[in-house]
């Protein structure tokens, strides 16, 4: 579960654009309100087929009223569903926290030994999480463009998805939960037994195509900069998608912080290599002024963070030749992946402040 976890969150925390339109910033307009011309009688049934399948599609409008344009409304799609990703992270980080002090069975039963009085047991750790994306995504799900089995996939995991998200929301503000022999704490467990399974059968396969999805924009985008010359924005990008391959080429591994000097350099070392090589180019075009001026870059967008994660990367490698184990591998560590992971996490941050 680490493993898809932590990938999904290092991808789907580098958004595209969304060209000053949020998907908080659409509504539907009813389908009923389509217009039909006296010429559609000479249409073909196969016309008149298409057009009442594409009108069936929710219009997609600003606040303003507009309709949103077809790749404004995709960008909007896609960070929405890149939301829900995010979202699913932190409620299989919820669910982790949650069974740690409740047992994993039908009945409401403390785990005695874990649990203690106090402001952050009473609610088991449990984070609150605000569901309103949910219904954008279920409105997006519907309308074009198509995102196939992402499409699909929301539609199922949306209602179990809502209601785990609600009932942590009641969890984080409830300051009765142990009254009335835990009476409201066995409500929250009941609602979170029934929509757990579901949720859990979907949520990977969802990060899994999200990541896919991800990925193709990510290349699809870094080839149009390095195309139209943006060559400080191709190596900015280039960056954390080198060193997204390195981490997963250490999940594939089946390599983690416990078992890091088990890892094989030999595919290590070349995605180090370009990893180099990137940042290298980068802080080169940043040196440059008319690559400067023609890219509207004042300062870098890094503040050095480039630096710290081949440092990382650097360390780890280290780390394993010394053929050392990791004392405490479930905290941040030189040395460690999860260094690696909590620098590119920082790397990723400033990228999306830069060009938000």
């Amino acid at each position: 579960m680490k493993q898809k976890f932590i990938v999904s969150i290092l991808c789907a925390m580098l958004l595209l654009t969304s060209c000053g339109t949020k998907s908080n910033d659409v509504k539907p307009e009813s389908s009923s309100s389509k217009e039909v011309s006296s010429s559609s009688q000479a249409e073909s049934s196969k016309e008149e087929s298409k057009s009442e399948e594409t009108s069936s599609k929710p219009v997609i409008k600003d606040k303003q009223g507009n309709e949103i344009p077809p790749e404004t409304l995709d960008l909007i799609k896609f960070n929405t569903y890149v939301g829900m990703n995010n979202y699913m992270t932190k409620i299989v980080n919820n669910l982790g926290s949650y069974y740690t002090y409740i047992a994993n069975e039908d009945e409401f039963k403390i785990n005695e030994n874990l649990y203690t009085s106090g402001d952050y047991a009473y609610r088991l750790g449990v984070s609150a999480l605000n569901s309103d994306i949910i219904k954008d995504a279920l409105l997006l799900a519907e309308a074009e463009p198509s995102y196939g089995i992402l499409d699909e996939l929301t539609l199922k995991i949306a209602e179990p998805m809502k209601n785990l998200m609600d009932t942590f929301m009641s969890m984080s503000r409830c300051y009765d939960f142990s009254d009335n022999q835990y009476e409201k704490a066995k409500e929250y467990h009941k609602i979170i037994r029934e929509n757990t399974p579901v949720f859990s059968e979907l949520v990977y396969t969802y990060m899994d195509e999200v990541a896919k999805m991800a990925d193709a924009r990510k290349e699809k985008e870094e080839k149009q900069l390095l195309e139209d010359g943006k060559i400080i924005g191709y190596n900015a990008s280039h960056i954390i998608t080198v060193a997204k391959q390195l981490l997963n080429e250490c999940y594939n591994q089946g390599v983690y912080d416990h078992n890091i000097v088990e890892l094989d350099l030999t595919k290590i070392r070349p995605i180090y290599e370009e990893l180099k090589k990137t940042i290298e180019d980068y802080n080169n075009a940043m040196k440059d002024n008319d690559q400067l001026i023609k890219e509207s870059v004042g300062s870098d967008m890094y503040h050095g963070l480039q630096t710290s994660l081949l440092q990382s990367v650097e360390w780890m490698i280290k780390q394993v030749e010394s053929k050392t184990p990791i004392q405490d591998p479930g905290r941040e560590f030189l040395g460690g992946i999860i260094h690696i992971e909590e620098v590119l996490s920082d790397c990723i941050k400033a990228y999306n402040d830069f060009i938000s």
